[in-house]
């Protein structure tokens, strides 16, 4: 029997030849209230067939020793319990692989000085951690080689991750994997100039920005030596056809506004498909700007057109939008088209007709001008025009003209051409038929809109027509005519003539004296005179009158009848309240206008006495002294009126001449 040292379900101690110094433990454990010291001249061996060496404090695990086929794997328990800390001063060191099956965490640095091994995770995920200090690779001479196969995280703090994977296209990708993280450069003075954000609220879009003023500064530079530079392209492949107004690429302008503040679009420049028909491609580039409460509006339209020479371009948005050209601006198409209410031009001059900027070496032949297209009364398209008339070598002016390789042909339609002060006071000129031509002016308050001709030279009237005539109000009142070389000033029908004149008035004959037989001609034209009883072809006396500040002074008459019977005819009568002497002289011619005789007469009429006229006279005139001619007398009415008579044969001729006195 072997000797031992039994404790009922406690301790065995079993010495026998194949179990030699042996302690059994059954069902139990080694407990003591101090500590227990395992102190062995060689090698202690902990033999746990369970697989696991488990490591307590107070009962509670914090590591364990695994056989993991074969392999040692040292494992923190399941707890928060630090992973394996090495004390102040420790290290772990190892000549084969160090493979971690969870996280590495290191505090201080890292140093290694292997280069040609490697240092394997195996097939479990692994950290390297560190605190507070660095970790540092450093290849010294060689390249720094991270090899992630599919991937590699870079971690920083708490804040975010940078995954740079391989896709499955092969490509590398740099990817953020927690949203609302930044990738943040900065220079060496710890300066930002880029920032480049995950940009989740605008649908997952890259954003790039910089805290720096007048950052961040997007360069493309291209450093060769020739004629080309770098590109930014917009491509749209939908994988099939294409199709019209597909957006191709899109430059969004956006801040804030000076409200809450709130994020506001303020301009934006986008290039679409117009037209996506096989060889019949055009293109839109299109720039749009806010307006009023943040609405974005076209102000620039470029495209294509059918013509494979022609890009249309649209500038501004809305009627009353501005477009200005701070340079000068040219045209070299065929046609300008401007739809405004009004064109206002600043320059001082505009010409016309210039050809490559200067003056035309030959005849161009053809009219420059303004014309105006409007539709009148009746609805019908007309076009008036203000030109320089190449056939005509002069300004002109047409209500109506048709137009055909920039020559102007007026119709057949009067003219009428305003000169405006306001809607109610202008001048008028206006062209009719056969040249007819009226200048007029009209005043808004019924005050006299005067015509005035003020001029350095001689005004010259030069008429084809014989008349200058004179119009009141569209009434004649008289004329000026030209009559086989002789002036005539007339007064309209029945119409008086006035000569007047502040100081004197003087009428010179035959101003260069040329010729001697000069006179003074009084004429009246009407056919016959007054129908006095017994005579007949009385002529219309020639009468004129003095008058001083309105008072009738006297008056100078001259008249002729004929008898037409041998009884007593009157003469000619004149009022004698008007006139109180008349002087008469009368020339008898007897009807055979063989004897003449003449006769004077004075006549006192005084139609406010009972003495009422007195009248001496040779009542009777003789020929030789013994044949009598005539008799002659004087009569007064109850009226005033004065008859002078006459009692002669018949067919006698009578003149006279006869000066009345107030």
């Amino acid at each position: 029997m072997a000797n031992e040292f039994r404790v009922k379900n406690g301790i065995v101690a079993i010495e026998t030849s194949s179990s030699a110094g042996n302690l059994t433990i059954v069902d139990g454990e080694i407990d003591s209230d101090q500590g227990i010291l395992l102190d062995a001249v060689t090698d202690i061996t902990l033999d746990a067939a369970g697989d696991d060496v488990i490591l307590k404090d107070s009962g509670t695990e914090f590591g364990r020793f695994t056989n993991n086929s074969g392999q040692l794997q040292i494992a923190t328990s399941s707890s928060s319990t630090a992973a394996i800390n090495l004390a102040a001063g420790g290290h772990v060191a190892t000549t084969g692989n160090l493979t971690v099956g969870g996280d590495l965490a290191v505090t201080g640095d890292i140093t290694t000085t292997v280069f040609a091994d490697n240092i394997a995770a195996g097939d479990s995920a692994s950290n390297l951690v560190t605190s507070s200090g660095n970790v540092t690779i450093d290849s010294q001479a060689g390249h720094t080689i991270v090899d992630g196969h599919s991937s590699i995280q870079l971690q920083f703090g708490n804040g975010g991750i940078v995954h740079m994977l391989n896709a499955n296209s092969g490509d590398a990708v740099i990817q953020q994997k927690v949203d609302g993280k930044d990738f943040v450069f900065k220079t060496h003075a710890d300066t930002e100039v880029l920032r480049i954000h995950d940009d989740a609220t605008s649908g997952g879009g890259m954003k790039l920005s910089s805290a720096a003023a007048s950052k961040p500064v997007f360069l493309i530079e291209n450093t060769a030596n020739d004629a080309t530079g770098g590109q930014i392209t917009f491509n749209v492949n939908r994988g099939a056809d294409a199709a019209d107004n597909d957006v191709l690429g899109t430059l969004l302008f956006s801040g804030l506004d000076d409200g809450t503040p709130e994020a506001q679009d303020y301009a934006k420049i986008f290039a679409d498909v117009l037209d996506a028909t096989h060889t019949q491609e055009k293109g839109r580039l299109t720039m749009q700007v806010a307006t009023k409460a943040g609405n974005m509006r076209t102000g620039i339209v470029v495209q294509g057109t059918a013509n494979t020479d022609v890009v249309n371009v649209t500038l501004g948005n809305g009627t009353t939008s501005t477009t200005t050209v701070v340079g000068d601006l040219i045209v070299q198409g065929t046609q300008t088209q401007i739809n405004s209410t009004s064109l206002l031009v600043e320059d001082a001059i505009i010409e016309l007709g210039l050809v490559d900027g200067s003056a035309p070496s030959s005849d161009t032949s053809i009219d420059f001008g303004i014309i105006a297209n409007y539709a009148d009364a009746a609805d019908n398209p007309r076009k008036s025009a203000l030109f320089w008339d190449e056939s005509h070598q002069g300004w002109s002016v047409a209500n109506i003209v048709s137009e055909s390789s920039q020559v102007l042909t007026p119709s057949n339609d009067d003219i009428d051409f305003h000169w405006l002060y306001d809607d109610d006071n202008y001048a008028r000129l206006q062209v009719a038929a056969d040249g007819v031509t009226t200048i007029s002016t009209n005043d808004s308050d019924g005050e006299l809109a005067h015509l005035t001709f003020d001029v350095d030279g001689d005004i010259i009237f030069n008429t084809d027509g014989t008349d200058i005539l004179f119009k009141d109000a569209s009434v004649d009142f008289g004329s000026i005519t030209h009559s086989a070389g002789v002036m005539r000033i007339t007064s309209a029908a029945d119409k008086d003539m006035e000569l007047r004149a502040d100081r004197n008035i003087y009428f010179f004959v035959d101003t260069d004296a040329g010729d001697t037989s000069s006179s003074f001609t009084f004429e009246t034209k009407d056919p016959t005179g007054p129908d006095t009883s017994n005579v007949d072809n009385e002529k219309q006396p020639v009468i004129v009158n003095y008058k001083s500040n309105g008072t009738a002074l006297g008056q100078v008459q001259f008249g002729y009848v004929k008898a037409s019977s041998n009884s007593a005819g009157v003469l000619f009568t004149y009022d004698g309240a008007a006139f109180g002497v008349a002087e008469v002289t009368i020339h008898t011619i007897n009807q055979e206008n063989t004897l003449h005789q003449a006769n004077k007469m004075l006549i006192c009429a005084d139609t406010t006495g009972t003495d009422e006229l007195n009248f001496s006279n040779y009542s009777i005139l003789y020929s030789d002294g013994s044949t009598e001619i005539a008799t002659f007398s004087a009569t007064i009415a109850s009226d005033g009126t004065v008859s002078v008579n006459v009692d002669g044969d018949d067919n006698d001729d009578f003149y006279y001449a006869v000066t009345f006195l107030k």
